[in-house]
């Protein structure tokens, strides 16, 4: 018996261990990540005395549709809208979403008033997680009334390091490798911030000691590097190598340089639009210059401040890919006395996360606060239609009544205290063994593996126990 039970451990142990050591390398994907809100309308006007009679807001989830490691669908919010006053009234209205540069597009939100198709301007706002990965958790990031409404504006960013018609010079260095000849191509020189800035392109190695400044670039054939300097004029040092801790120099390139004088702004749109069009990103025909150029320019100056005067163009391209408030203006007349329906409707992405659970858990988050600007707000009835893999809502901040499978309505008289958020699971209920982090991560990986592990540590409760009885006989 003894044998049996032992043996029966080592068998155990032995496919625990193999299930711990090849756990990692079966999980392809992250275990969270990030999807933004969406929020109401809201009026521009504080004082808008237009009444928001009802809304009816849908959730149409039920596509599965995919977005990075996520789900997402449709959002419709239809609202009733009246103006009580005798006069003609104009009312600029704001919609806010979040979305990258990259992802945007306008195919995917329609304003209607009466259901005719209204037009609309563009806004882009601040970064919406301050830069934060996809892949990280966040501080519950929210769109505030005020905050949304500080970036519709056409005025040009006043940047602290240059000017919008700042001029500086323009090096451009042609490098040409011997045949056959990779050479790594170091450049050093003095950086006072105080006195210069520089913008570099071309360049993927930056060192530095207080001054002293030395970039490098590998070139494997012909390349065309160029520094621009801004302020006081810099000498530069070029020395090649071959290897890349920059030790053994070589003299099998040539290189010609060459400077104008140049405008940053051209040169800082021109860089931009390039990396658009090999990108095949149509910002140009959405967002007008001076929106991008806002961006582009905060971005440039921020980074001066933080690399002491030194700055690389390749890191504004990040800037495409932060999500950020995008907000929609538009205007809708009302006549005296009269109602008007207004419906917004886009897609949105919930925010996975199977942090604490096996499988994915997919919250949605609807802000409401700006619907507070209104001079009253009715009726909000809600509608929910879930996705056939994650068709139960297990979590809601509104309680939520199930009309039948895949389908959850709520009906209020008024606004609630607090956001809309609500998340998906493909369970009714989620377990509280979730929690217990073995049998988490071992149906998390290693679904089939679970019942296995179940009927051997059964089986093996059962072995000792029939060993004890047996040490009780005797």
């Amino acid at each position: 018996m003894k044998t049996c039970k032992k043996g029966f451990a080592v068998f155990l142990i032995i496919f625990l261990y193999f299930i711990s050591s090849t756990m990692a390398l079966a999980n392809s994907g992250p275990t969270y990540w990030r999807g933004y809100p969406s929020a109401e309308i809201l009026a521009v006007d504080e004082n808008c005395p237009v009444e928001v009679a009802r809304e009816d807001l849908t959730f149409d989830l039920s596509g599965n549709y995919k977005n990075s490691y996520t789900i997402g669908g449709n959002v419709k919010a239809a609202y009733e809208m009246l103006n009580p006053t005798n006069k003609d009234l104009t009312v600029q209205m704001a919609f806010p979403i979040v979305s990258s540069l990259n992802d945007f597009s306008p195919d995917d939100i329609a304003v209607t008033v009466d259901g005719t198709s209204l037009p609309f301007d563009l806004y882009i706002g601040d970064v919406a997680d301050s830069g934060g990965s996809s892949f990280q958790k966040g501080g519950g990031e929210s769109l505030v009334f005020k905050d949304i409404l500080s970036a519709v504006t056409n005025q040009t960013y006043q940047a602290k390091h240059f000017s919008e018609n700042e001029t500086g010079k323009l090096y451009i260095l042609q490098v040409n490798p011997a045949a056959e000849q990779k050479i790594n191509l170091a450049i050093d020189f003095e950086l006072d911030k105080e006195k210069s800035r520089v913008l570099t392109k071309g360049f993927n190695r930056y060192e530095r000691k207080n001054k002293s400044v030395r970039i490098a670039a590998w070139c494997y054939e012909p390349e065309t590097l160029e520094i621009f300097v801004l302020g006081d004029d810099i000498d530069f040092n070029i020395t090649g190598y071959t290897d890349g801790e920059l030790k053994q120099k070589t003299d099998l390139f040539t290189y010609e340089i060459s400077s104008k004088q140049a405008e940053l702004k051209p040169y800082l749109m021109e860089y931009m639009k390039n990396y658009r069009q090999a990108q095949n990103i149509p910002e140009s025909e959405i967002f007008d210059e001076v929106q991008l150029y806002n961006q582009y320019s905060a971005a440039l100056d921020s980074m001066l401040a933080g690399g002491e005067g030194f700055a690389a163009c390749e890191d504004l391209i990040s800037q495409h890919q932060y999500n950020r408030v995008i907000t929609l203006l538009y205007e809708v007349d009302f006549p005296a006395n009269s109602n008007k329906n207004v419906t917004v409707s886009y897609k949105i992405t919930g925010t996975m996360d199977r942090t604490k659970t096996s499988k994915p858990v997919y919250t949605f988050q609807y802000i409401l606060n700006p619907a507070q600007n209104w001079n009253r707000f009715g009726a909000l009835d809600i509608e929910i239609a879930t996705p056939e893999e994650n068709p139960y809502i297990v979590d809601s901040s509104i309680e939520m009544t199930k009309e039948s499978d895949r389908h959850y309505t709520a009906s209020l008289d008024s606004l609630p205290e607090k956001d809309l958020t609500f998340s998906l699971y493909e369970q009714e209920k989620i377990s509280p063994l979730e929690n217990f982090a073995p049998i988490r991560y071992i149906n998390r990986y290693f679904p089939a593996a679970g019942t296995v592990i179940i009927i051997a540590a059964a089986a093996l409760a059962g072995v000792a126990l029939f060993s004890g009885r047996l040490r009780k006989k005797k």
